[in-house]
């Protein structure tokens, strides 16, 4: 997704097992954000949405190389760019 200058990307694992992500994007420089939705916290999102949303996620740096990810199962991440 792109708007204002903005860029999103929506990563989703549809699968029971964990799957590793290679992202190269060209529109992402430096360090990004990524939000995560997965069984780690999908309790917290559920019982405490507020708080949840409230988390930032974790910043990502991007060197030259492609973002690496790895999704646990059935998993969404969303990147954001700084």
């Amino acid at each position: 997704l792109l708007k204002d200058g903005r860029v999103r990307i929506l990563l989703a694992n549809l699968t029971s097992q964990n799957q590793r992500v290679r992202l190269a994007c060209p529109l992402f420089k430096g360090p990004v954000l990524a939000r995560r939705l997965d069984e780690t916290n999908a309790m917290e999102a559920i019982t405490h949405p507020a708080e949840f949303r409230a988390n930032p996620g974790e910043i990502l740096e991007i060197a030259d190389g492609p973002l690496e990810l790895e999704l646990l199962p059935y998993a969404v991440v969303r990147i954001d760019n700084r």
